[in-house]
């Protein structure tokens, strides 16, 4: 009888056992003493390539995986796994040819879909990451980094209510590691969710020894919600922290970004400069050359400024082509509608018939961004009849259906009919529910300072109609919402 020392059997479970402790280490030491004993055997084999993987070591776990696949081409886990350490090389295509080879194989777990996500990510498919997120998501309701994930990839293509919606319920999901905690964190203040996002941070926080990627995180949630000296403690720790050095360019960025918030704009400027010198892709440039306008601008340097103005907004086009295909090639209201205009004809045409009395329509607050519009939905939302919700492109996503209807906006608004009206009314309200409750008497407070483009849908009853403003200029005028 074999000894447990020699047996690959033995070996194989000591060493699963070794895994699932953290014993990266002395797993591979007992995959390789059971090849010695039986070279091919698949148990350690899989243990071998588990634990280097685990290890980091992604290039000798892809060969191995790719020999299990060879060996048993059948076994959608081998593909599966062989996808996933090619992922973590960034050699996508071959990632992407693995998984759809385990997904023929029958493969559909949420933890596939998921992965297939990241890849799709990572290589700018934004509507296929989503699909399949989505679908990781559907499968595994409860876990926080599926969802965490999905509700990016949401955010990243500006579908912000599906994102928050994705987050309904964190605090209850399973596998919320500090890590997780610090990315939920920034995700759901980008998401205008402010009180979440410093439940999230806060709850990071606890942890004593967060790892470089959490610290980070809550870093840039600190700078953001202007907790500048905790930020700044942070930045420091996190540079002596030798961890940092996978965080790439990112720290760099959390650097400028507070010198600026110091005043110290020659060394953002300087910074931002040496980062965008470095290339990279060009549909990201616009997140580091806004920054470096500002800075110029500051400086004086007005000309350089608006040129770098121009190619961040050459950067952000070739981005939005990216996560919204075609967005580029279609010039309506989302890229030139101030280029556009009501024809007076057409607007002595519009029919306030059906609108909704003043009591019943919203509170429409617009303005340019950056000029105060928060703190007076906040102001206003103290008020018992009053209730708001968080910033939402609800009217606009009106204005999209009314065009996908073949109406040209805001040209033709008098083409409306009456129960084309109620249509689009009933479409914003059953957004506006997903979002808010309104208690009996209250008037809800729509704030997006985006709106202020929208202003022709508004006043022509497409939403909510009836108040008691009046706007008189180019030939408009009548009965109005109330807007601020």
């Amino acid at each position: 009888m074999k000894s447990p020392a020699s047996d690959p059997d033995s070996l194989v479970r000591a060493g699963v056992d070794h895994f699932h402790r953290g014993r990266f280490d002395a797993a591979v030491s007992c995959g390789r003493k059971a090849l010695q004993a039986r070279p091919a055997h698949i148990g350690a084999l899989n243990l071998m390539a588990a634990a280097l993987n685990a290890q980091g070591q992604y290039a000798k776990a892809s060969q191995i995986f790719a020999e299990l696949a060879r060996r048993d081409a059948g076994n959608a886990d081998h593909w599966m796994n062989l996808g996933t350490t090619l992922k973590a090389q960034r050699r996508f295509d071959e990632s992407l040819t693995a998984y759809a080879r385990a997904g023929r194989l029958g493969e559909r777990s949420a933890d596939f879909h998921y992965n297939v996500g990241l890849v799709h990510l990572a290589t700018g498919n934004f509507e296929a990451a989503h699909n399949v997120l989505s679908e990781a998501a559907r499968l595994a309701p409860d876990d926080a980094e599926i969802r965490c994930q999905y509700a990016i990839c949401c955010e990243e293509m500006m579908r912000r209510d599906e994102a928050l919606a994705a987050l309904q319920g964190w605090q209850r999901m399973r596998g919320l590691t500090t890590d997780l905690l610090a990315r939920l964190s920034l995700l759901l203040l980008k998401l205008g969710d402010l009180r979440d996002a410093e439940l999230a941070v806060e709850l990071a926080a606890r942890d004593p020894h967060p790892n470089a990627e959490a610290l980070l995180s809550m870093v840039q949630v600190q700078e953001r919600t202007n907790r500048l000296a905790q930020a700044r403690a942070g930045l420091a720790r996190l540079k002596q922290d030798p961890r940092s050095d996978s965080l790439g360019s990112d720290i760099e960025v959390a650097e400028a970004r507070l010198a600026e918030r110091a005043g110290q704009m020659q060394a953002a400027h300087d910074r931002y400069a040496q980062l965008l010198a470095r290339g990279g892709e060009f549909h990201e440039r616009h997140n580091l050359l806004f920054p470096l306008a500002k800075t110029l601008d500051a400086l004086g340097r007005h000309d350089e400024a608006v040129a770098a103005l121009e190619e961040a907004h050459r950067s952000q086009l070739a981005y939005l082509g990216l996560i919204i295909p075609g967005a580029t090639r279609w010039q309506g209201h989302s890229f030139r509608i101030a280029d556009r205009g009501c024809k007076p004809a057409d607007v002595a045409d519009w029919n306030d018939d059906g609108a909704p009395a003043t009591g019943e329509s919203p509170i429409f607050i617009v303005g340019f961004p950056r000029s105060g519009t928060t703190l007076l939905e906040q102001t206003l939302d103290a008020h018992a009849s009053l209730a708001s919700m968080d910033e939402t492109r609800f009217v606009h996503d009106t204005i999209d259906r009314m065009i996908g209807d073949g109406i040209a906006y805001p040209e033709s608004l008098a083409s409306l009919t009456r129960a084309k009206l109620d249509e689009l009314r009933g479409h914003y309200w059953k957004l506006v529910s997903q979002r808010v409750r309104l208690k009996p008497g209250q008037r809800l407070l729509d704030k997006n300072p985006l709106n202020l483009l929208a202003l022709p849908l508004i006043r022509a009853a497409t939403l909510l109609l009836a108040g008691m403003a009046t706007f008189d200029s180019a030939g408009v005028s009548g009965p109005l919402p109330e807007v601020l």
